[in-house]
């Protein structure tokens, strides 16, 4: 994909560009910034436009090179992900180390795509920080990262900062419409992903999204908008009530649960200081009505079970839990 399909990020685009113009290009890059806003992408293009046959400071996406490289044929470009532990183990990285010990057969530039870098475990940092004190000739890493006070100080030194932004809501809005994009995110068109109720159902998705493209992508599934309703149908009853209702949320992915209650009470929030336009679930209202102290506080505690439910609390516990304490 060319830089300029990549939806926002335009000082991260710009930075690369120069690099590529001047030749001035690092060993080792950080991409940080949150999830689905274009990093693993970003890079994917930043490695065929290294290597492109056709453009000098872009990716023409149609040579032998940047084909394979989009699809992840070719041996000198890699992506490395958490394994199924959750975890960047010491493994992955003494492979990474053997591997980069060769010679480059089809590439100028090997490149090496570590997605959610911040997963790096204490035993594999070190071992990759090694690497990077003695980085292999024509190897360039590329760190992806939503968290990136989690790394090694000593890691994010070795690397070239590139922070990515949040998109805007219209920038996610825009690329869900456009077909060639879309087709970018594996979609056959841009028909198989809009929604049954158009376009108002669109905006309110890109609103949602909180930046993130994938995000949004994810909403437009109808699971998920079942999912909004049945969280907004749990918080609008009784406590009593909520406790019936656990059974019928079980079924989801608990952080995606919480994700919708926080969003909600931040709409409560907004409207409470009268900041209207932040509101994102323009089509739920609450019956009762909830004072600052106890709105934050549901915000808080949100933020108190997503880190239980990412520590292995059970979901089910959770939820009777939030029906008792949220307002």
């Amino acid at each position: 994909m060319s830089f300029n399909n990549i939806i926002g990020q335009e000082i991260p685009k710009k930075i690369l560009i120069s690099a590529l113009k001047s030749q001035r290009i690092a060993n080792a890059y950080l991409f940080y910034g949150p999830n689905g806003v274009g990093k693993t992408l970003t890079a994917k293009t930043f490695a065929q436009a290294l290597n492109c046959e056709e453009s000098k400071y872009d990716s023409c996406d149609i040579c032998t090179t940047c084909r394979d490289i989009d699809n992840q044929r070719n041996p000198d470009f890699e992506i490395i992900i958490p394994n199924e532990k959750g975890n960047i183990g010491i493994d992955q990285i003494r492979a990474i180390k053997e591997r980069s010990s060769y010679r480059s057969c089809w590439l100028k530039y090997r490149v090496t795509v570590i997605r959610e870098a911040d997963k790096l475990g204490i035993e594999a940092s070190n071992a990759f920080l090694k690497i990077l004190e003695e980085p292999p000739p024509h190897t360039i890493f590329i760190l992806t990262a939503s968290k990136k006070h989690i790394l090694l100080p000593t890691i994010v030194s070795r690397c070239q900062e590139i922070r990515f932004r949040k998109l805007k809501s219209q920038e996610i809005e825009g690329f869900i419409n456009s077909i060639a994009k879309a087709k970018a995110f594996g979609y056959k068109s841009a028909e198989s992903i809009v929604p049954e109720g158009g376009t108002e159902v669109l905006k309110l998705c890109s609103r949602l999204a909180n930046g993130s493209i994938v995000r949004a992508l994810d909403l437009l599934k109808p699971e998920e908008n079942k999912l909004r309703t049945k969280v907004f149908n749990f918080l609008n009853s009784s406590s009593l009530e909520r406790m019936r209702k656990v059974r019928g949320l079980e079924l989801f992915d608990g952080i995606n649960i919480l994700l919708f209650i926080q969003s909600l009470y931040m709409d409560l929030l907004y409207k409470d200081s009268g900041v209207l336009r932040a509101v994102k679930n323009t089509d739920f209202n609450f019956k009762e009505s909830y004072s600052t102290e106890e709105i934050l506080k549901a915000i808080i505690l949100c933020e108190e079970v997503s880190h239980a439910l990412k520590q292995n609390v059970h979901k089910k516990f959770a939820l009777y839990y939030l029906s008792k304490e949220l307002p």
